[in-house]
């Protein structure tokens, strides 16, 4: 739909479920999870901004998140334990699937690449709660290396997890669970600046998402205000 709810347009899908969808970063495909029950089979599928042109791309099995450059795809795979769920990058097509985190990293279905992307952030600990243990906000590069945390919240009561980069990269934004009571909240990538968009209270955002760069016309808006 158009971004005032207008021009809505729907795929319809009979006796499957279709979900998690994502644009390329081009605008012309939606990326999404496509689980069939007649036919078992569950993976990622791609199409047109009309629903046509459908075409299965594997392989599955959460949020399909496309790189800036459109070349990859990163994805939250499970191992069919309670807390195994774990961060994978394919290519666009879904072949060159590649392991990033282990599965014990149990990370939440919400992640995201960097605008530049050398690093995707994604919530250790997020999937399955484990009492005493609290979700963090964590980076790490595509191959796996350099890990980093972002939040260090401990004991359980408090938790972060993670929506996405800001356009230009400097800003991750976030929920803030804190005993009960729930924020949106942004942060540099370092862990410092914390700062509250939406302060703490009974209003749970969910599947957060920063929206685009302003164009260069809304920047100069802005500055005439």
């Amino acid at each position: 739909m158009n971004a005032d709810g207008s021009g809505s347009i729907e795929f319809p899908a009979p006796n499957v479920c279709e979900d998690d969808p994502t644009f390329t970063p081009d605008g012309i495909r939606i990326i999404f999870h496509r689980f069939d029950p007649v036919a078992n089979d569950e993976a990622f599928w791609s199409m047109d901004l009309n629903g046509n042109d459908r075409r299965r791309i594997g392989p599955c099995c959460a949020d399909p998140t496309v790189s800036p450059d459109g070349k990859k795809l990163s994805f939250v795979g499970f191992n069919g334990d309670p807390t195994g769920a774990a961060l994978f990058t394919s290519s666009v097509d879904g072949t060159n699937v590649f392991q990033v985190t282990p599965f014990s990293f149990d990370i939440a279905a919400k992640q995201d690449w960097a605008p530049d992307g050398q690093h995707l952030v994604f919530s250790i600990d997020g999937d399955v709660p484990i009492p005493g243990v609290s979700t963090n906000i964590v980076t790490i590069r595509p191959d796996g290396t350099q890990l980093r945390f972002v939040t260090n919240y401990h004991g359980g009561d408090v938790n972060a997890f993670v929506g996405s980069y800001s356009p230009d990269g400097h800003w991750i934004n976030f929920r803030l669970n804190d005993h009960g009571l729930f924020g949106l909240y942004k942060i540099h990538p370092d862990g410092t600046h914390l700062k509250a968009i939406l302060p703490l209270s009974d209003f749970r955002p969910r599947f957060i998402a920063w929206g685009p760069r302003p164009s260069h016309a809304d920047e100069e808006d802005d500055e005439k205000e």
